[in-house]
């Protein structure tokens, strides 16, 4: 099948996140006077960006962000009405604007181009590209008009939408990726099929989300052409494991894999034309 349909996740794939997250870590533990702990007990070291991100991922992707602060030691009040630590993120993000990857603009509109239109008669429909994430559109908009690249993307999943779908006083968050709701969502935006939908992400959970998704309209499942992003979160080497999938006793099933790893953003258009 065609490529109609190429998803990007937000943080670590577009926004060099992981550096502001750092940061941000340490501008709280210095406004709260705490000295972060890892999880074993070692003391925080605050040049050592890998090791932080080591356990962030580890622990977000099994916990989510308030076992995050947790696990370093540090204050959170996330249920709170004004919550502190929110609204000191807030103030910090807008003091410290996300960048976005070195290369990022060239690639964005090198993939763009190719998904427009051109004097191929036997490709009538463009190739869509749409944001999948569990940010707030409100937060990510700013930061594509100010990157130039948002009109490139005319589609979008984002933690309205996922409050939408879960309904007044549902859970959104438990439908947060590695849930695969958002990217069957975005599948149904699209009007794409598995094999007709390329999704780039940076973490083990953005494989997770990939595989075996059911559209909402259809009966079948689908497993979509996924591209790690080794510049993300987890990094080149835990996206090279995979993911282990078991049953319901536990027992080893199979491991999934990204159909590519790209250590470089500039290697992304190269793998997308494969499939255009």
């Amino acid at each position: 099948m065609a490529l109609l349909g190429v998803l990007f996740d937000y943080d670590g794939v577009i926004s060099d996140t992981k550096s502001r997250q750092f940061e941000w870590f340490k501008a709280w533990s210095r406004q709260n006077n705490v000295t972060p702990k890892y999880d074993d007990g070692s003391k925080f070291d605050y040049n050592d960006l890998e090791r932080f991100l080591s356990q962030y991922n580890r622990v977000i992707a099994q916990h989510g962000i308030e076992s995050v602060y947790d696990s370093f030691s540090l204050p959170s009040d996330f249920h709170a009405k004004p919550s502190k630590v929110w609204t000191a993120y807030e103030i910090f993000k807008n003091d410290n604007p996300v960048k976005m990857f070195n290369g990022m603009f060239d690639v964005l509109t090198d993939i763009w181009k190719m998904s427009r239109l051109d004097s191929d008669l036997k490709r009538n429909r463009v190739i869509r590209l749409g944001i999948n994430t569990t940010n707030s559109w409100n937060s990510i908009n700013l930061d594509l008009e100010r990157f130039g690249v948002r009109y490139m993307f005319d589609s979008r999943c984002t933690t309205e939408d996922l409050k939408d779908f879960a309904g007044e006083g549902g859970n959104y968050e438990s439908i947060n990726k590695p849930s695969k709701i958002s990217v069957a969502l975005m599948m149904e935006i699209l009007g794409t099929d598995g094999d007709e939908t390329i999704h780039i992400g940076d973490t083990i959970g953005d494989l997770r989300a990939s595989y075996d998704v059911k559209r909402f309209s259809q009966l079948k499942r689908h497993n979509l052409i996924t591209i790690g992003a080794g510049w993300g979160f987890d990094g080149p080497e835990i996206l090279n494991k995979g993911y282990e999938l078991k049953d319901n006793t536990g027992n080893h099933l199979k491991t999934i894999h990204f159909t590519h790893i790209a250590e470089h953003p500039s290697q992304l258009p190269a793998l997308i034309k494969k499939y255009r």
